[in-house]
């Protein structure tokens, strides 16, 4: 039923966020919310807190928002999850390309290495500099 839900975000402009804490999604649901980031122009908030979230998620994310140049997100939070640092660096240079900017990026208590905290560091920096 979750999925159906998520699904119908996609193309419905009512609803602006997504927001799931401390509940673990499977990846039926988890196709969904990257499928509702390729298209929806409306979602401007993505929280994904402890949510169970796989290493490879973060290059899933930034696939899916380079397949939707409308995007107006502009809070995403996956704290609490495992993240590989490559995916969350290849998130972080998509997220960059947002139209409106980012106003919120939560990636506490992930698995990041410092050199993935650095490298993070150093990409924002430079976005928030242009």
């Amino acid at each position: 039923d979750l999925a159906v839900i998520v699904a119908s975000i996609a193309y419905n402009t009512w609803f602006t966020k997504l927001y799931c804490k401390d509940m673990r999604i499977g990846s039926e649901v988890l196709d969904q919310i990257l499928h509702t980031v390729s298209k929806s122009n409306s979602l401007e908030e993505l929280t994904l807190d402890n949510a169970g979230l796989k290493a490879d998620f973060p290059q899933k994310m930034a696939s899916a928002l380079s397949e939707n140049p409308a995007s107006v997100i502009h809070s995403l939070s996956l704290a609490h999850n495992t993240l590989d640092n490559q995916g969350v660096s290849n998130l972080i240079q998509q997220v960059c390309r947002l139209n409106k900017g980012l106003r919120l990026l939560n990636l506490s208590k992930t698995s990041l290495s410092s050199k993935g905290r650095n490298s993070r560091a150093s990409s924002l920096t430079l976005f928030t500099r242009t």
